[in-house]
């Protein structure tokens, strides 16, 4: 049973767009269980718990393996 109530904020990293950081904000659906209580529903998009799209999270991985060192990768990613 979906509720709307139980909606919650994602705030993701994604791709930068030119020179444009770019977020997703979306809300991701929650569902309430009997067995157990409230659980948020996975998006596509993301993987759990995680803060970055996994498009971005592969483009960064590919950034540190190319990178000098992890400073530098930072930097190119756009993160502090």
């Amino acid at each position: 049973m979906l509720t709307a109530r139980y909606s919650t904020r994602a705030y993701l990293r994604h791709l930068d767009t030119i020179q444009f950081k770019t977020e997703i904000r979306a809300a991701a659906p929650r569902s309430k269980y009997p067995n157990f209580g409230v659980q948020t529903i996975a998006v596509p998009w993301a993987g759990k718990h995680s803060r970055f799209t996994l498009m971005y999270e592969a483009v960064a991985i590919k950034v540190l393996q190319a990178a000098t060192n992890v400073k530098r990768a930072a930097e190119l990613l756009g993160l502090s």
